[in-house]
């Protein structure tokens, strides 16, 4: 059986190997550092209220079966 320690040298490998990664693409760390916190400021944004109200909500409605219509009036209902 392996210690813990035989981990550690695989991984700091690896870790190496990724931030290489970043070097070569620089896509790569936009979107896995730039992009999340950028979409993590837009919905703190959305909800520094507490709750989101006022959304525009479109529905379409293209069958008029009695499910739809009565989702429509429950959307139309919450705030």
């Amino acid at each position: 059986m392996r210690g813990k320690t035989s981990l550690r040298p695989g991984f700091l490998i690896v870790f190496v190997r990724e931030l290489g990664q970043f070097r070569k693409h620089p896509l790569l760390l936009a979107l896995t550092v730039v992009l999340p916190l950028f979409l993590m400021g837009i919905l703190s944004a959305v909800f520094s209220q507490g709750l989101a109200t006022r959304l525009p909500i479109a529905v379409l409605n293209l069958d008029g079966g009695d499910l739809s219509r009565m989702i429509i009036r429950t959307v139309d209902a919450t705030p």
